[in-house]
Protein backbone atom coordinates (compact mmCIF):
# COMPACT_ATOMS: atom_id res chain seq x y z
CA UNK A 1 0.00 0.00 0.00
CA UNK A 2 0.84 3.86 -0.78
CA UNK A 3 -0.01 6.18 1.02
CA UNK A 4 0.83 10.19 -0.52
CA UNK A 5 0.30 12.75 1.71
CA UNK A 6 -0.98 16.05 0.17
CA UNK A 7 -1.87 19.62 1.72
CA UNK A 8 -5.57 20.51 2.94
CA UNK A 9 -5.92 22.97 0.61
CA UNK A 10 -4.23 21.45 -2.84
CA UNK A 11 -6.00 21.55 -5.48
CA UNK A 12 -6.13 18.16 -7.57
CA UNK A 13 -8.01 17.95 -10.95
CA UNK A 14 -11.68 18.95 -10.51
CA UNK A 15 -13.17 15.47 -11.28
CA UNK A 16 -15.25 16.32 -13.89
CA UNK A 17 -16.31 19.77 -12.36
CA UNK A 18 -17.22 18.09 -9.45
CA UNK A 19 -14.39 18.77 -7.18
CA UNK A 20 -15.52 20.50 -4.14
CA UNK A 21 -11.93 22.50 -3.93
CA UNK A 22 -12.24 24.01 -7.25
CA UNK A 23 -13.53 27.24 -7.66
CA UNK A 24 -13.20 28.36 -10.92
CA UNK A 25 -13.88 26.23 -14.00
CA UNK A 26 -12.23 26.13 -17.29
CA UNK A 27 -14.25 24.52 -20.48
CA UNK A 28 -12.35 22.07 -22.36
CA UNK A 29 -14.76 21.77 -25.36
CA UNK A 30 -12.83 20.28 -28.44
CA UNK A 31 -10.51 18.15 -26.17
CA UNK A 32 -11.54 14.39 -26.48
CA UNK A 33 -10.96 11.85 -23.61
CA UNK A 34 -9.99 8.17 -23.60
CA UNK A 35 -11.00 6.84 -20.72
CA UNK A 36 -14.31 5.55 -21.16
CA UNK A 37 -12.38 3.97 -24.26
CA UNK A 38 -9.98 2.10 -21.54
CA UNK A 39 -11.47 1.76 -18.06
CA UNK A 40 -14.14 0.76 -16.53
CA UNK A 41 -14.80 1.88 -12.83
CA UNK A 42 -17.12 -0.71 -11.03
CA UNK A 43 -18.39 0.99 -7.90
CA UNK A 44 -19.04 -1.35 -4.63
CA UNK A 45 -22.42 -1.82 -5.75
CA UNK A 46 -21.78 -2.97 -8.88
CA UNK A 47 -22.97 0.10 -11.03
CA UNK A 48 -20.33 1.35 -13.00
CA UNK A 49 -19.26 4.85 -13.48
CA UNK A 50 -18.69 6.91 -16.49
CA UNK A 51 -14.65 7.15 -15.45
CA UNK A 52 -12.60 7.23 -12.44
CA UNK A 53 -13.63 11.20 -12.28
CA UNK A 54 -17.07 10.03 -11.72
CA UNK A 55 -16.17 8.06 -8.23
CA UNK A 56 -19.73 9.28 -6.75
CA UNK A 57 -21.68 7.87 -9.65
CA UNK A 58 -23.30 10.94 -10.50
CA UNK A 59 -23.09 8.92 -14.65
CA UNK A 60 -23.83 5.11 -14.28
CA UNK A 61 -23.14 3.45 -17.47
CA UNK A 62 -24.85 -0.33 -16.68
CA UNK A 63 -24.82 -2.47 -13.89
CA UNK A 64 -23.13 -5.69 -13.36
CA UNK A 65 -25.58 -7.13 -10.56
CA UNK A 66 -28.11 -7.26 -13.40
CA UNK A 67 -26.06 -7.10 -17.10
CA UNK A 68 -22.53 -8.97 -17.61
CA UNK A 69 -19.39 -6.72 -18.05
CA UNK A 70 -19.87 -7.24 -21.92
CA UNK A 71 -23.39 -5.95 -22.05
CA UNK A 72 -22.12 -2.91 -19.90
CA UNK A 73 -18.72 -2.13 -22.27
CA UNK A 74 -20.29 -2.54 -25.35
CA UNK A 75 -23.55 -1.57 -24.61
CA UNK A 76 -25.60 1.76 -25.82
CA UNK A 77 -24.69 3.85 -22.96
CA UNK A 78 -20.93 3.27 -23.37
CA UNK A 79 -20.95 3.52 -26.62
CA UNK A 80 -22.98 7.26 -26.69
CA UNK A 81 -20.49 8.26 -24.27
CA UNK A 82 -17.13 7.24 -26.91
CA UNK A 83 -19.45 8.47 -29.62
CA UNK A 84 -19.95 12.02 -28.19
CA UNK A 85 -16.02 12.33 -26.44
CA UNK A 86 -14.99 11.34 -30.13
CA UNK A 87 -16.33 14.66 -30.87
CA UNK A 88 -15.68 16.88 -27.94
CA UNK A 89 -16.05 17.27 -24.64
CA UNK A 90 -18.99 19.83 -25.20
CA UNK A 91 -21.36 16.97 -26.10
CA UNK A 92 -20.39 14.51 -22.98
CA UNK A 93 -22.37 16.19 -20.12
CA UNK A 94 -19.77 17.49 -17.42
CA UNK A 95 -16.84 16.02 -19.34
CA UNK A 96 -16.40 19.70 -20.97
CA UNK A 97 -15.75 21.41 -17.47
CA UNK A 98 -13.27 17.89 -16.75
CA UNK A 99 -9.32 18.61 -16.54
CA UNK A 100 -7.76 15.43 -16.74
CA UNK A 101 -6.13 14.22 -19.97
CA UNK A 102 -5.60 10.95 -20.64
CA UNK A 103 -2.95 10.21 -23.74
CA UNK A 104 -3.22 6.52 -23.62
Amino acid sequence: MTVVLRKPQEILTNRGGNAPNRKEFVEYPGDRCLLPYKQMIVRPTGQVSLCCNDALGKWTLGDLTKESILDVWYGTKFTKVREALYKGRQYCGDCRLCDTFSMG
